[in-house]
């Protein structure tokens, strides 16, 4: 049942951008475009524990 909550966490382009440079400016690790899907479903699992609904609300944190 988890793994079908963890597909439904949709993360937009916007989102990952913002993640990805957030990630290059604490850690100098460049995500591109190609990484995405691994960064949705990594993250999704951290939102689902912390009971956030989306990436916005998780990186607010």
């Amino acid at each position: 049942m988890q793994a079908l909550v963890t597909q439904n966490i949709t993360l937009s382009e916007r989102d990952f951008r913002s993640i990805s440079d957030m990630v290059y400016k604490h850690c100098g690790i460049n995500l591109h475009s190609g990484k995405k899907e691994l960064v949705r479903a990594r993250l999704a699992k951290r939102l689902r524990l912390g009971k956030f609904n989306t990436f916005p609300e998780y990186m607010k944190m």
